[in-house]
């Protein structure tokens, strides 16, 4: 069970993932962000997973996907508070150099209310979506292209069926 929400404090955007970050978070967190980071001048997106157990490859992709459209200082876009387990998935990955840790239970937000809904159909948007997150973190290493191909062929060949159907 996951629970997400998000929210700007100040010029910073947190996302604050408790249990699980799962692709079915994605397609809405992506809208939110989306609206922040084109109305708002950000000096940092945290996202805070102190509570998270586990992230899975959409959402890290998208993740890495604000990373890429963010063209900040190096620190803009981390992770706040990370438990072990989520330093361990993004240490497996090699994606701790891309996406660095923060540690200070001093940056917090408490306005951040916007709950984010699972969505367990997929639109074509969605797939789109979460075929490009997969793209970008494939990107990051010869590894990760590897382990991520055939995630991106399911998608490709999900977005090819759901098309041929419209």
């Amino acid at each position: 069970m996951g629970c997400i929400s998000i929210g700007i404090k100040n010029n910073d955007l947190y996302v604050i993932i408790q249990g699980k970050g799962t692709a079915e978070y994605c397609s809405e967190l992506n809208t939110h962000m989306q609206e922040y980071l084109s109305s708002l001048e950000l000096d940092h997106v945290y996202f805070d997973t102190k509570d998270a157990i586990y992230l899975d490859s959409s959402f890290i992709g998208i993740i890495l996907s604000v990373k890429k459209k963010l063209s900040l200082k190096e620190d803009s876009v981390c992770l706040l508070n990370p438990s072990d387990k989520i330093v361990d998935i993004f240490q497996i990955m090699g994606l701790n150099s891309f996406v660095p840790s923060i540690y200070d239970t001093n940056i917090f937000c408490e306005e951040c209310t916007i709950e984010i809904h699972k969505k367990l159909e997929n639109s074509i948007s969605d797939i789109k979506l979460l075929l490009e997150s997969h793209k970008t973190l494939m990107a990051t290493s010869s590894e990760n292209h590897k382990r991520f191909a055939l995630v991106e062929k399911v998608f490709q060949k999900e977005l090819e069926q759901k098309q041929s159907h419209n």
